[in-house]
């Protein structure tokens, strides 16, 4: 087994390898140390701004509390109080009917019912009698006028186009249904198909020509030997 595994054999060096220059290495920089820097906050310089800015009024308001006199200080406060404007008068208050400045709502008088009439019974009058009609005779021909009573209104009927519609649907849907249980009954009674044409009228085919019988001949033998 060890016959068959194969040596080792090393190749020649390669002598321009020693020939060749060698490489400097890369050149390294030296390392800086970080700077830190101080981190400041913009709320912190707004904070010492304002506060130099109210020491500042401060000051000056006390300066100018110390330099004004009571007298400059009232009138300051006049200044500055607000201003009174009057509003435009209510014309309701020279109508009030109570004392002067106070309106006072009218009183509303309790509703009286009425009885209802309907105007049938003022047209119609009523059935006279008998004695009153002989009051009124009379031996002084008085003239008489036809006149006519009014009558009471008879509603005539209105019909609309959507019910004649309707009807008229409602009939042609009763008249299919008819005509189709018609059909229907129809159709259950069994019906059988007419006889052809020829049964009535049998159609015997023509006969044909009658042939003549065929008649035998003589005809003459050949010998094997001839032939």
């Amino acid at each position: 087994m060890m016959a068959k595994i194969p040596k080792f054999k090393a190749r020649p060096l390669n002598k321009k390898i020693l020939e060749a220059p060698t490489l400097s290495g890369l050149p390294r920089s030296a390392p800086h140390l970080p700077e830190f820097q101080e981190f400041h906050l913009e709320t912190m310089a707004r904070a010492n701004q304002n506060a130099e800015t109210s020491t500042v009024a401060s000051t000056e308001s006390a300066q100018n509390h110390q330099i004004k006199s009571s007298e400059e200080l009232e009138k300051e406060a006049l200044e500055k109080a607000p201003k009174f404007k009057a509003r435009p008068l209510n014309k309701k208050i020279f109508e009030s009917k109570g004392d002067l400045g106070m309106f006072c709502n009218t009183k509303r008088h309790i509703t009286i019912p009425q009885e209802f009439h309907f105007a049938t019974d003022e047209r119609i009058p009523p059935p006279v009698t008998v004695a009153d009609l002989f009051d009124k005779l009379s031996l002084n021909s008085e003239p008489h006028h036809d006149k006519q009573l009014p009558r009471n209104t008879k509603p005539n009927p209105f019909n609309l186009h959507t019910e004649d519609r309707g009807t008229e649907k409602e009939r042609k849907f009763v008249m299919e249904v008819m005509q189709k249980q018609l059909e229907d009954e129809r159709a259950r009674i069994p019906k059988a198909n007419p006889y052809p044409y020829t049964t009535d009228y049998p159609l015997i085919p023509p006969k044909p020509e009658p042939k003549q019988s065929t008649k035998p001949e003589a005809f003459p033998a050949r010998e094997s030997g001839e032939a």
